[in-house]
């Protein structure tokens, strides 16, 4: 991995951006946007979730909340 974070190609082509991480404190380094547009440039303006930042609400898409979801959580079965 560090091989291809310092490859001067990908490093010339803004391959790999910076993103801020609210846990560490520091930024890491992840995936640019895939493709470049010219008039319309893409942001990635956002960090990938944390571990288990959204699964209260994905689980309660399928009617799992409350008592069971704290369950869930006390027994180690979810984050």
């Amino acid at each position: 991995a560090a091989d291809l974070v310092n490859d001067p190609f990908l490093q010339e082509r803004a391959f790999f951006v910076q993103v801020p991480h609210p846990e560490l404190g520091l930024p890491f380094t992840d995936l640019g946007p895939p493709i470049r547009f010219g008039r319309t440039p893409l942001c990635l303006d956002r960090r990938p979730p944390l571990l288990g930042e959204h699964t209260a609400g994905v689980l309660a898409r399928i009617g799992i909340e409350g008592n069971t979801l704290a369950k869930l959580r006390a027994e180690g079965v979810i984050a």
